[in-house]
């Protein structure tokens, strides 16, 4: 979270000043890049989830409970509940009991690891919602939902949603999205990904790869945070896009953003870090020095380990 959380808000900040160009002009979406208000909001994600999670839980949880979003509350916190069933939780037999069972001691001896989990999640969907409802409605989240809103926007009144501005479950869709994406949830967008990791939980293969969305994410990420193939991926599809005389995507809008704003800095970060005279090379590509002469396996730490590779 350390390493992903402050490389979403860059992207964030590059997110938004490309959408501006496209959509007011190139000065004013340059000028975005040096706003400091573009900076402040591409950033809020960071304010909750390390400084302020109590706000990021207080509001999250008021707007997913709502009956109308059940739908992103069971995918930003039942994902777990989703992967059981696959695997045939429910089904009532006494194989199904005994395991069941198991699950539960599981999942009480996972506690931490969930908080944790859920702290970075609820932070980032917070952010990302205030950040979008900024972008496309030019109001602010937190005023409109303490002036008592939350039923004009999950009804998209006229008095909070301009005229052509998508709903505002589409900006929730758009918030649980990125958090899951961030905390390597989400099932791959890739569809042959998305195949192998769901045969593979279905058929019990995670015994022999146990956490194949992280797996497959994690390559995803890798991809999009590369200039060379992010950044031409995006800019392909955007032309593409605009050939056929469609509209350009959300997820264009994002891709491009993380291939200049993340894999620029990452590919330069890991070229430093494996510097055989200033940097902390060890001897191999995933072994760092800790500065006092010792090593240290650097592959724990996604997503840095892929740029000390490349």
């Amino acid at each position: 979270g350390g390493i992903r959380v402050p490389m979403e808000a860059l992207g964030n900040v590059m997110d938004h000043a490309i959408y501006t160009a496209l959509n007011k002009g190139m000065s004013e979406g340059v000028g975005q890049i040096f706003s400091g208000d573009n900076w402040k909001g591409s950033f809020s994600n960071w304010k909750y989830a390390f400084s302020r999670p109590d706000v990021a839980k207080g509001y999250t949880d008021l707007i997913l409970e709502q009956p109308e979003l059940a739908k992103q509350f069971d995918a930003m916190f039942n994902n777990i509940n989703e992967i059981q069933k696959l695997t045939g939780r429910g089904s009532g037999t006494k194989v199904d009991n005994m395991l069941s069972l198991a699950e539960d001691v599981v999942d009480t001896l996972n506690t931490p690891n969930r908080w944790q989990e859920y702290l970075i999640r609820r932070g980032q969907f917070f952010g990302e919602l205030e950040r979008l409802t900024k972008r496309e409605y030019n109001i602010d989240l937190i005023e409109a939902l303490n002036d008592g809103k939350l039923k004009d926007l999950l009804n998209d009144a006229s008095s909070v949603r301009p005229k052509g501005a998508p709903s505002f479950t589409e900006l929730v869709d758009r918030s649980v999205y990125r958090a899951l994406d961030v905390t390597y949830a989400k099932q791959p967008d890739v569809p042959v990904f998305r195949s192998v990791s769901s045969f593979i939980t279905r058929n019990g293969l995670t015994v022999v790869m146990p956490f194949p969305r992280f797996m497959f994410k994690a390559l995803e990420m890798t991809y999009n945070y590369n200039v060379l193939t992010g950044a031409t991926t995006a800019l392909t599809r955007m032309g593409l896009q605009k050939a056929r005389g469609g509209a350009i995507t959300d997820g264009m809008y994002r891709q491009l953003a993380e291939g200049v704003a993340g894999g620029v800095p990452l590919i330069a970060l890991g070229y430093i870090l494996r510097d055989p005279e200033n940097g902390a090379a060890g001897s191999d590509w995933y072994m760092m020095q800790d500065g006092k002469g010792n090593e240290f396996d650097a592959r724990p730490y996604f997503p840095l380990t892929p740029y000390l590779l490349i």
